[in-house]
């Protein structure tokens, strides 16, 4: 997403910032919660019950009750089922992207494969693309008819994947220009 100097800047950052840490994952646990809740089958009340159960600190606590309470409003009275969401690594030019969708939802009869975004701030669109066509393009062999989506829970929303050949191109371009530079930085 960024452009010359600053793009390399971060690349060095990804390179050198070590290995996931649970205790530096703001959203890990209302992650968890929204996933047990689903495959578990339980209720919405169970869901909030347990975000602000999670909540450990006064900024979770800001924020995992919020999260519950929009993801509710975004299931209202629609029919889910869960299922394991499928789970791939997409390749291109010797660099790896791991694809991890959260939730795996029968939706009113549909299969809905999602990716969950937290945050206050809406995605922006070419971050929406790039999410949607790495998934599109790891996971659609794996649960072919499905939809593939990210669920902006803030917003209530579920942005559909929808097959983007230029994007699939520009994420080509991009994982030769990260190989190229990856040994330098």
């Amino acid at each position: 997403m960024r452009a010359g100097p600053p793009k390399a800047s971060k690349l060095a950052v990804i390179k050198h910032r070590g290995p996931y840490s649970p205790a530096s994952d703001f959203y890990k646990g209302i992650r968890e919660t929204l996933v047990e809740t689903h495959a578990g089958g339980h209720s919405k009340s169970y869901l909030i019950a347990q975000a602000s159960a999670r909540a450990t600190n006064v900024r979770k606590a800001a924020h995992y009750p919020a999260i519950a309470a929009e993801h509710c409003r975004w299931w209202g009275r629609k029919y889910l089922c869960w299922f394991d969401p499928p789970r791939a690594t997409w390749s291109s030019n010797g660099v790896s992207v791991s694809v991890n969708p959260e939730l795996g939802l029968i939706i009113n009869g549909t299969e809905h494969v999602l990716k969950l975004h937290f945050k206050d701030q809406p995605l922006a669109r070419h971050r929406i693309a790039v999410g949607l066509e790495l998934m599109g393009a790891a996971l659609a062999i794996t649960r072919p008819g499905a939809v593939f989506g990210i669920l902006d829970i803030r917003r209530r929303r579920v942005h559909p994947y929808l097959h983007n050949a230029v994007m699939q191109a520009q994420l080509a371009a991009e994982t030769a220009y990260i190989a190229s530079l990856w040994p330098h930085i």
